[in-house]
């Protein structure tokens, strides 16, 4: 059986396959791969296969067939628990779903539990492991849902980005990945980390998966648009500009972007209109001063936070209102050189992450390839691109501001599905 979302959807709608048979191979899936702990909480398979039998009729007739999806566990799921990595919240269930899993759950979907997050979906590591490696992080903060996905424990799952929550997690362990353009999904019901940087974005296994699900989010009809993604042109933002780059990652956007041209995509130089480096360094002034001010309550409790929380709330509190203004401001007019530049370029090829998963879990890896795309707002897909020794890397294609359907497009083309 495929596991596809778009294929398997086809299938069940066409009688190959039931859903039935969908949510019993999934759940195999999640039972052969227990070890990698990307589950915080999970229903059990039989209450999964009676909610569908229960609503069949309702399921059949919707847009996702009662399939199972994951939810991290920062994203609010009416009656099941959802502790945001912490022990502070070890034991909070919310009455409500978020407005994310509302839409999921309206179009068919079934929530099987939650995924592993990092502590706050900051930058503490949760118990999930690389599934190709487990010497080695699977990124963060969006680890489980990355780890669902890519092991096929589930079609899709549902995950948030601040620096590169879901970007690095995906290039890690090789799975496709969307993350939208800040501001452009509903948060509501989402733990609020950083209000400038975060958004919504999600994990699949295929590019057209990802389309549907952004369809779904933002009700919007899905259509696709090939016609004019051959014509499209794109920058190549290397090391030069972005920070440490392993040797094997630049030889994988190198030859990705061969692979832009042979479609017919026009290469087009990155023209230093904006100061990577200095945005890197706003976003981490914006996103402590907003965390530092977000956390009053939690900061109660020390003792249940790690060092690396507290140390962020540290120089949070450290940076002036007036410094938070000037980051903010900067950041405004960097954008609008970027937006003015990118009037003639159509989307950005960039490293997804710096290399291969680092080995040691008790990391998630750098996020400099994101940090001055997330603060600027800008929306991404992920694709995975080679595997070195063993190990996957993915690269990103970065859009205009509010281009996601755009982007989404010329992803799509570039994949083939």
């Amino acid at each position: 059986m495929t596991l596809r979302l778009i294929s398997l959807l086809e299938s069940i709608s066409a009688g190959d396959v039931s859903s039935e048979d969908a949510i019993n191979l999934y759940y195999d899936n999640i039972l052969n791969n227990e070890g990698l702990s990307a589950w915080v909480t999970l229903a059990s398979r039989d209450d999964v296969l009676n909610r569908y039998r229960e609503n069949k009729t309702f399921y059949d007739k919707s847009v996702l067939k009662g399939l199972p999806f994951g939810v991290k566990d920062v994203i609010d799921t009416s009656g099941i628990k959802t502790s945001s990595g912490s022990p502070i919240y070890a034991d909070r269930v919310p009455f409500s779903d978020a407005v994310c899993v509302m839409k999921l759950k309206a179009a068919g979907g079934q929530v099987v539990g939650k995924t592993v997050t990092t502590e706050f979906a900051c930058f503490h590591p949760g118990p999930t492991l690389n599934p190709y490696d487990l010497d080695c992080t699977p990124g963060g903060s969006s680890s489980g849902s990355a780890v669902a996905v890519t092991t096929n424990m589930v079609p899709f799952a549902l995950g948030t980005q601040t620096a590169a929550s879901i970007v690095r997690p995906a290039s890690y362990c090789g799975t496709y990945a969307y993350v939208a353009s800040v501001g452009e999904i509903s948060l509501r019901g989402v733990q609020p980390l950083s209000q400038s940087c975060d958004t919504l974005g999600f994990f699949c296994n295929d590019v057209l998966g990802l389309k549907l699900l952004r369809s779904i989010l933002t009700d919007n009809k899905i259509s696709v648009d090939l016609k004019r993604s051959s014509q499209k042109k794109f920058c190549v933002v290397g090391s030069d500009i972005l920070g440490p780059v392993d040797d094997e990652m630049e030889r994988a956007v190198n030859k990705f972007s061969k692979k832009l041209m042979a479609k017919g995509l026009c290469e087009v130089d990155f023209e230093p209109v904006v100061d990577v480096e200095s945005l890197s360094e706003a976003h981490k002034v914006v996103m402590a001063y907003e965390v530092s001010r977000n956390f009053h309550y939690e900061y109660c409790f020390p003792e249940q936070l790690s060092e690396r929380f507290l140390e962020i709330m540290d120089f949070g509190f450290s940076i002036s209102h007036n410094d938070y203004e000037k980051a903010r401001n900067f950041v405004f007019f960097e954008k609008v050189k970027l937006v003015d530049f990118m009037r003639h370029v159509d989307f950005l090829l960039c490293p997804a992450s710096e290399g291969v998963a680092p080995r040691g879990v008790h990391n998630t890896g750098s996020p400099h390839m994101s940090r001055a795309w997330q603060i600027l707002g800008l929306p991404v897909v992920v694709l995975p691109a080679e595997f070195y020794q063993g190990m996957p890397m993915g690269i990103q294609m970065i859009g205009r501001p509010y281009s996601d359907d755009e982007l989404m497009d010329m992803a799509l083309y570039v994949a083939g599905g």
